[in-house]
């Protein structure tokens, strides 16, 4: 899971006044995709409780495939990330 805190604070702060406004709008959707990145951490891992406890064929197969999904996410996510960082993201 990927912490949020420090976007919550540029928020309350203000600080993304700072930046330019596209910067803004990107960084507004990777937060998006990032909190969605944990909720479905948070399913994952859940699945991973019900198997451990009851070890089935079935969660196996269920765990392991949220497992798979949540694993290509976090690449696109990753992905899209470091697309941003590498962005000019000061107003000239």
């Amino acid at each position: 899971m990927l912490p949020t805190d420090n976007w919550d604070s540029l928020v309350s702060s203000g600080q993304l006044k700072l930046l330019k406004y596209e910067i803004v709008t990107e960084l507004a959707g990777a937060y998006s995709r990032i909190k969605n990145n944990n909720y479905e951490a948070q399913i994952c891992r859940r699945a991973a409780e019900d198997m451990h406890r009851t070890a089935t064929a079935t969660l196996l197969q269920h765990w392991q495939k949220l497992s798979d999904a949540l694993r290509e996410r976090e690449d696109t996510l990753r992905k899209d990330l470091q697309s941003i960082l590498n962005r000019p993201w000061w107003p000239k």
